[in-house]
């Protein structure tokens, strides 16, 4: 009566999960199968009996469930289920875009034997070709199916539009899975979509595509899955076996729901939690980030970026102003979805717009978009901010360890020899007087940026300008300064003079 798992009736390979909730929430599945990966899966709908689906699921395979909800922390149960063998032939959909033009299209090669069953599916699980393989990939007659033909050489012909990326997004929105039992007699899953189309859609040039007359400079693709795949979007590791797909960039994820889970903690549990909003660096320099704040965060009852900060106005402002500036100076690319440099109050909803009356003169909502707009600008001036983000030379920590103040510091540094920047991040309502920090040179350094000011909001709690440097040993460097930090705030100071 409290809840279970179970297969859905009209299709074998997808199933349904509902628990009964103490209060209303949403559902999160953690599915583990039996080669240990586990997948996550979130019911759309939070109510006190909300039902989530896992899909994209392996035929004849057991799996264990462990469900959670985010609203009812005390609340976990768990679960299984075993997926079903499929019959010879299994057509949930026709397809009709089998005679998209020739002009270009994608290979893949399996390159394997023995048995086993090739398998098409929507992303959802919906399985629409099945078929057995008694005998070699390669002896199979050829077939079209959704854009997809089989060749007797064993490889598969994705045929594409001329534009390349159009058609791709098409097939692209089904899974091409291959299962079969190689000479140990032990099942291998070949995700070929995953390892081989992509790669091949994008140019092997890296940063370019063929439009089939021109190559367009200044075309990216970027990555918005949380996969975990090594080097999944650096240009010099695009063949699969090297471990990357060519990808000119990949979005974060963990950097996001850490630092907005870190944020969400009141100030004063901050220090409990500081390994969220540093970890980041720990990865950093496999993969070319952009650090999102997106669309995801901001629908399904989620709330906005301003809702999810605690305190009263004035701490939920200042704790915004202070993601934001984070991210702008923290390395990767940047990612800011509409509403957020308003501080939108409500989550985004395609019914209405956004509410720019909010940010009149004079709003807390203005003084964030004016803390956009000049980070906006300060990055473009700044080499340091974007010259090596990916090279471990534009970036050095000064202190990360000062958890019991919740304070951060680092340094960021440009490739062409331009002035570093320092850069202090006060996570608590305290603002910290005198506070010392070490300096790679000495020398006058000047406050360029500040989220305390008064025209975004803030106290005014800064430095006169600037700081001189002493000869006082501070977090392993021989000078140091003695700054003021303002509360939720942070200050970037440049050397001016050494």
């Amino acid at each position: 009566p409290d809840g279970g798992c179970w297969l859905q009736q009209d299709n074998a390979l997808r199933a349904d999960c509902s628990f009964r909730l103490p209060v209303a929430g949403h559902l999160t599945l953690s599915v583990t199968g039996p080669d240990g990966a586990t997948y996550t899966f979130r019911s759309e709908d939070a109510s006190t009996r909300p039902t989530a689906t896992a899909w994209g699921l392996r035929p004849q395979t057991a799996y264990s469930v462990f469900v959670t909800s985010p609203q009812n922390p005390q609340f976990s149960a768990t679960s299984s289920f075993t997926t079903q063998s499929l019959p010879p032939a299994v057509a949930y959909q026709t397809l009709d875009h089998q005679g998209a033009s020739t002009a270009e299209h994608l290979l893949f090669s399996f390159g394997c034997g023995g048995s086993g069953h090739v398998v098409i599916a929507e992303p959802d699980g919906d399985v629409i070709w099945y078929q057995d393989i008694n005998q070699d990939l390669h002896e199979l007659a050829s077939f079209s199916v959704g854009g997809l033909q089989f060749t007797e050489d064993g490889t598969v012909l994705v045929l594409m539009s001329r534009s390349g990326l159009r058609e791709f997004s098409l097939t692209g929105e089904r899974r091409l899975d291959l299962w079969y039992e190689d000479g140990l007699e032990r099942p291998v899953h070949h995700d070929a979509h995953r390892h081989n189309g992509t790669t091949f859609v994008l140019n092997a040039e890296a940063h370019s595509f063929d439009d089939g007359d021109h190559v367009l400079d200044g075309v990216y693709a970027i990555d918005q899955t949380g996969t975990v795949v090594n080097h999944f979007d650096l240009a010099d590791h695009y063949v699969p076996g090297d471990g990357g797909l060519g990808f000119s960039f990949k979005w974060n994820m963990g950097w996001m729901h850490d630092n907005l889970s870190f944020l969400a903690q009141d100030p004063v549990n901050r220090k409990w939690h500081f390994d969220k909003t540093t970890f980041g660096m720990l990865y950093h320099y496999g993969e070319n980030f952009v650090l999102p704040l997106s669309h995801d965060e901001v629908v399904h009852l989620k709330g906005s970026l301003l809702g999810k900060m605690p305190g009263d106005d004035w701490q939920r402002f200042a704790n915004l102003r202070l993601l934001l500036g984070y991210q702008w100076l923290f390395p990767g690319k940047k990612l800011l979805f509409m509403g957020g440099e308003i501080a939108e109050a409500d989550e985004w909803s395609e019914d209405r717009g956004l509410n720019w009356e909010a940010a009149s003169d004079g709003s807390p909502n203005q003084g964030v978009q004016n803390w956009v707009r000049d980070l906006n600008g300060f990055y473009r001036e700044q080499p340091s901010l974007w010259e090596a983000d990916f090279d471990p030379a534009g970036f050095q920590w000064v202190n990360c360890n000062d958890r019991e103040n919740s304070v951060l510091t680092f340094i960021r540094n440009a490739k062409s020899g331009g002035a570093a920047l320092l850069v202090a991040v006060n996570f608590t309502p305290v603002p910290r007087s005198d506070y010392r920090v070490g300096v790679p040179e000495g020398g006058r350094w000047e406050e360029v940026l500040n989220s305390d000011a008064t025209v975004y909001g803030g106290t005014n709690v800064g430095n006169g300008g600037s700081r001189k440097s002493v000869v006082e040993p501070s977090d392993d460097m021989a000078q140091s300064l003695k700054v003021e930090l303002p509360p939720l705030g942070v200050v970037v100071f440049r050397l001016a003079k050494r």
